[in-house]
C-alpha cells in the first residue's frame, strides 16, 4: 500500500489560504448587512397631536391680532366707566339703570397692612355702616320690611308688597279656626282637626275626615250600609255573577282575570268583544304558523340544494327524494253534513249542560233567600230516579229485579194499546204466558228456599261445633 508524503510547507500554505478565505467571508457579510434603526416609542407626555403646529400658525393671523386688540380696547373702556361709577361721578337720573350701588361699594381687595385706628375711628366706622344700611332713600317703597300681627296674636315681619296677600291668607285661616271651634262643641268624631303651624303663611283649606281618623264603629257602619246597598241591588237580579258579590274585595286576581260589568247589556257587549279578540288572535296565530311552515320549507330546500352541490363535487350520486305526503282527502258533502250535525249535537249538549249548571244549587245555598226550593222526593221516587241514572251494565240480573218477586206482582191495568191488541189476538196465548211466568217465579222461589235452608243447616252445624269445642276445652282445663 502506497502512502503520500506531504511536506510541512504545503500544510502551512493551505492553512494560510483558509484563514484568508474566512476573512473575505466576514468582510463580505459586513458590507452586505443592512443597518436597522431602533425606533424608540415616545412617552404620552412627548406625544403631540398631528397638525398642531400648522393650526398654531393658522391661528396667529392678522385677523386674530385685530380681534385681540379690539377686545383689549373694549375692556379698557369698561374699566374706565367702572372707575367713574365708583368715584361718584354718576348722574342721579342714571341710578335706576344699574342694580349695584357703585357709590357705596367699597374696595374688595384687602390692604396689605391693617390701618392704625384711633379710639374715635371705630365709632366712626360703626356710624358709617349704620348709615349704609339705614338709608332707604334709594329703595322702592314696596321693598321695605313692615311688621304686622296675625290672627293668632303673633307678631310677624314681611315685605310691604306681600302684606296684602298674607292678610288674605290670615283671614282664611281665621275662618277655618272659628269653624273648627264650633264643630268641636257639636261632634268630636266627625270634626276636622286643624293644626296651625307657626310658620304657616299659606291658606288652610277645609278637608274631609280621613279614614284613619274614623272610629271602628263608624267605619263598620259605613261598610254595613254599603253591603246593604249592594245586597238590595242584586236581590232582584236573575243572573248573579262573580262581579256582583265582590263587595270591595281587596284580593288581587291573576293576569287572566277580566272584570266584567255588573250591567247585563254591558256585560254581553264585553263578552262579545272578548270573543272577537280571541277569534282575531286565533287567526293571527294560524297565519303565523303558516308563515313559519313556509319559512321552514324554504330553509329545508336550501339545505337540500347545498347537500346536492356537495355530493356533486365529491362525485356522489344525488339523493333520492322522499315521497311526498299524500294529500288529505277532501270532505264529501255527506261527510261535511255529518260533521256539521255532530257539531250541532255537541252545541245542544253544551246548552243542556249549561242549563243544568244554572239550575244546580250548592248545598250551602239551600235555605237562603232567593234560592229556588225543590220538592222533597219520597224513597221510592228517589230509588227510581237513581235507577234511571244508573248505567245498564252495572244493573243486577233480571232474576233479582223487584218486579219478579211474588210480593211485588201487582195487577196491571190494561192500557188502550193492550186492549186494542187483545181484540186482534186470542187470549189463549196470554194465559199461557201468564202461567209460564208464575211457574218460573215458583221455581225460582223454591230454589231460594232450598238455598236458605242449606245455609241455615250450615249455621246450625257451625254453632254446634263451637259449643263442643268450648265444652271439651272446659273439661280439659279443670281435669
Amino acid at each position: 500500500m502506497s502512502t503520500y508524503q506531504i511536506s510541512q510547507s504545503s500544510l502551512l500554505s493551505l492553512k494560510a489560504e483558509i484563514l484568508r478565505k474566512q476573512q473575505e467571508l466576514v468582510k463580505a457579510k459586513a458590507d452586505n448587512e443592512v443597518k436597522r434603526e431602533i425606533i424608540k416609542k415616545k412617552t404620552p407626555l412627548e406625544l403631540k397631536n398631528k397638525g398642531v403646529e400648522d393650526r398654531k400658525r393658522f391661528d396667529e393671523t392678522e385677523e386674530d391680532k385685530d380681534l385681540l386688540k379690539q377686545s383689549s380696547i373694549a375692556l379698557e373702556q369698561k374699566a374706565k366707566i367702572y372707575d367713574e361709577l365708583r368715584s361718584g361721578k354718576l348722574n342721579p337720573a342714571d341710578h335706576s339703570r344699574f342694580l349695584v350701588r357703585f357709590d357705596k361699594k367699597g374696595d374688595s381687595d384687602p390692604p396689605d397692612l391693617p390701618p392704625v385706628e384711633s379710639d374715635d375711628e371705630p365709632d366712626k366706622a360703626e356710624d358709617s355702616t349704620e348709615e349704609l344700611y339705614d338709608t332707604d332713600e334709594d329703595l322702592d317703597p314696596s321693598e321695605k320690611w313692615v311688621t304686622y300681627t296675625d290672627c293668632l296674636g303673633r307678631t310677624r315681619k314681611c315685605m310691604a308688597k306681600d302684606l296684602e296677600h298674607i292678610k288674605r291668607n290670615d283671614e282664611k285661616l281665621k275662618k277655618v279656626v272659628e269653624k273648627k271651634q264650633k264643630q268641636d262643641g257639636k261632634d268630636e268624631e266627625t270634626g276636622k282637626v286643624v293644626e296651625a303651624a307657626e310658620n304657616n303663611e299659606d291658606a288652610v283649606e277645609e278637608e274631609k275626615p280621613l279614614p284613619e281618623m274614623m272610629s271602628d264603629s263608624m267605619r263598620n257602619e259605613i261598610l254595613r250600609r254599603q253591603w246593604e246597598k249592594d245586597e238590595e241591588r242584586i236581590r232582584n237580579k236573575v243572573d248573579v255573577h262573580y262581579q256582583d258579590v265582590l263587595f270591595g274585595e281587596a284580593r288581587s286576581h291573576g293576569v287572566g282575570y277580566y272584570s266584567f260589568s255588573t250591567d247585563e247589556n254591558e256585560r254581553l257587549r264585553q263578552q262579545e268583544a272578548l270573543l272577537k279578540l280571541r277569534q282575531e288572535t286565533e287567526e293571527k296565530q294560524a297565519e303565523t304558523k303558516r308563515l313559519r311552515e313556509l319559512r321552514d320549507q324554504q330553509l329545508a330546500a336550501r339545505v337540500k340544494a347545498a347537500k346536492e352541490r356537495k355530493r356533486i363535487r365529491l362525485g356522489l350520486p344525488p339523493e333520492e327524494d322522499e315521497p311526498p305526503e299524500p294529500p288529505k282527502p277532501e270532505e264529501n258533502e255527506e261527510e261535511k253534513k255529518k260533521r256539521e250535525e255532530e257539531e250541532k249535537e255537541r252545541e245542544a249538549a253544551e246548552k243542556i249542560l249549561e242549563e243544568l249548571r244554572k239550575k244546580h244549587v250548592r248545598p250551602w245555598d239551600i235555605g237562603k233567600e232567593g234560592v229556588k226550593v225543590f220538592e222533597e222526593m219520597s224513597q221510592d221516587e228517589w230509588i227510581e230516579n237513581k235507577r234511571d241514572e244508573r248505567v245498564e251494565e252495572f244493573a243486577p240480573p233480571e232474576m233479582y229485579k223487584r218486579e219478579n218477586f211474588r210480593s211485588a206482582i201487582k195487577k196491571k191495568v190494561p192500557t188502550d194499546e193492550a186492549k186494542n191488541k187483545g181484540l186482534k189476538f186470542s187470549t189463549v196465548k196470554r194465559n199461557k204466558q201468564k202461567k209460564n211466568m208464575q211457574k218460573n217465579i215458583f221455581n225460582r222461589n223454591t230454589k231460594i228456599e232450598q238455598t236458605n235452608k242449606e245455609d241455615y243447616q250450615q249455621d246450625i252445624i257451625g254453632k254446634r261445633r263451637g259449643q263442643y269445642f268450648l265444652f271439651f276445652t272446659y273439661i280439659w282445663y279443670y281435669s
